[in-house]
């Protein structure tokens, strides 16, 4: 029991590591709990990429040297923000009553989660099958163990994962000394109430405040039932999730070109790619629509901003594979041309069947008709392209498969397609400088 607390309160670390950057008075304006969920998911990034650098040169791991160096680096991106000031408050739109409920329904979702976990209804068979194992043998070899990696009876551990979970679970793992595999599933409640934080505080801080919160529920309601009815408690959806709905919730705002919004939903593009192979799509779509839609923020510093966390975590993973001779880039499921389309109508099919047993649909159908009743503005396409380009490269990925492909799509759709929901629902809050 000792050691399952000591491992949940080493995420305290991460957050401990990013609060310098945080405590950027450009900031200010989001709040203490807000503030305090995205000092853990940019601590969370750094860490991990400290953690794949000192992999990638040989250096041994240990829990004082990387939260320290941590620390420090998000320290200097701190000074990249130079003395930007806050920006304008929002009006302040809407009765408190409405605030206060939707802030009341996103707490009752984090503890409908944390109910469902606690009753062990929610955990993924992922963590046992190789999410916990890899973080397990990372932590006692003190590195991303390539050994470990390449033994032939461990193809099932999908060496090229990204490694930001692994890396997360495996620091945790070192600072309690082993991993409490019960303890594990509660990352699924603990990174739900992080996006709730987060978004809630993001969204207000430049947008009317009841449209604000009223969204951030609905992305929260979403996320939460559809993570508890597929089962996301330990794996890395929960995490590529809140990187996700984060970095969309700061690039779809009138204040998205600000250097303090850009550099941390750089940070969180990079977290996306860092975590599930998916990420990297969603980080490339996202990092593109931003610019295309937001002409006026076109600038090399800017780009250099929003783009450079990405730039320099994916090459480092990928350089840890290439010099271990582990992968090249990430596997696919058969040729990049071979599809197979007489497959479509069953993979349309399965994922309908699949998306409808979590309430009938509602956590897709519901966000879909907020947004088609209330979306407005250009920056709208921001969230609403990224979800159709994951969805476009999901089905993609789908048609590679020749075979099993109904036991496939049922073990993964809803979990895959739930960034999808949230995405969706966040895209009535888009709104330009000019709105």
């Amino acid at each position: 029991m000792k050691s399952a607390s000591v491992w949940l309160l080493a995420f305290a670390l991460p957050m401990a590591a990013g609060a310098p950057l945080l405590a950027h008075p450009s900031y200010r304006r989001y709040g203490f709990l807000c503030r305090a969920a995205l000092a853990g998911g940019a601590g969370a990034v750094v860490l991990s990429f400290v953690m794949t650098v000192a992999a990638l040169v040989g250096l041994p791991w240990g829990v004082g040297w990387l939260a320290g160096v941590s620390l420090c680096a998000a320290s200097l991106l701190r000074l990249a923000l130079g003395r930007e000031a806050e920006g304008p408050w929002p009006p302040d739109a809407g009765s408190r009553a409405a605030v206060l409920s939707a802030g009341a329904l996103s707490a009752g979702t984090v503890a409908a989660a944390l109910y469902a976990t606690f009753a062990a209804a929610t955990a993924s068979t992922d963590l046992f099958h190789f999410w916990g194992p890899k973080a397990q043998a990372f932590a006692a070899a003190r590195t991303i163990d390539a050994e470990f990696l390449r033994a032939a009876w461990h193809g099932h551990l999908h060496p090229d994962y990204p490694p930001l979970v692994t890396n997360i679970f495996a620091f945790a793992t070192l600072a309690a000394g082993r991993l409490p595999w019960q303890a594990v599933p509660y990352t699924f409640p603990l990174v739900l109430a992080a996006l709730a934080a987060g978004l809630h505080g993001i969204l207000a801080a430049d947008r009317p405040r009841r449209d604000a919160h009223a969204v951030a529920a609905l992305a929260v309601t979403a996320a939460g039932l559809l993570g508890i009815a597929y089962l996301a408690a330990g794996n890395g959806d929960a995490l590529l999730l809140f990187f996700e709905a984060c970095a969309i919730a700061l690039l779809t705002g009138p204040e998205a070109g600000r250097g303090s919004r850009l550099l941390l939903a750089g940070l969180f593009l990079a977290g996306a790619a860092s975590a599930k192979v998916e990420g990297l799509v969603f980080a490339v779509a996202a990092a593109a629509l931003f610019f295309l839609t937001a002409p006026r923020e076109r600038s090399l510093r800017n780009a250099v901003l929003l783009l450079l966390p990405l730039a320099v975590s994916v090459p480092a993973w990928l350089a840890f594979g290439w010099t271990r001779q582990l992968f090249r880039f990430y596997a696919g499921y058969g040729p990049f041309a071979k599809i197979h389309l007489e497959n479509l109508p069953l993979i349309l099919r399965s994922i309908g069947s699949e998306l409808t047993l979590a309430a009938r649909g509602l956590p897709f159908l519901v966000p879909l008709a907020v947004l088609l009743l209330c979306a407005r503005g250009r920056r709208a396409i921001l969230p609403v392209g990224a979800a159709a380009v994951l969805l476009v490269f999901f089905l993609f990925t789908y048609l590679h498969s020749p075979d099993k492909l109904a036991e496939w799509i049922t073990w993964s759709a809803g979990r895959i397609f739930t960034p999808v929901a949230v995405l969706l629902a966040l895209a009535p809050s888009a709104r330009s400088s000019s709105a």
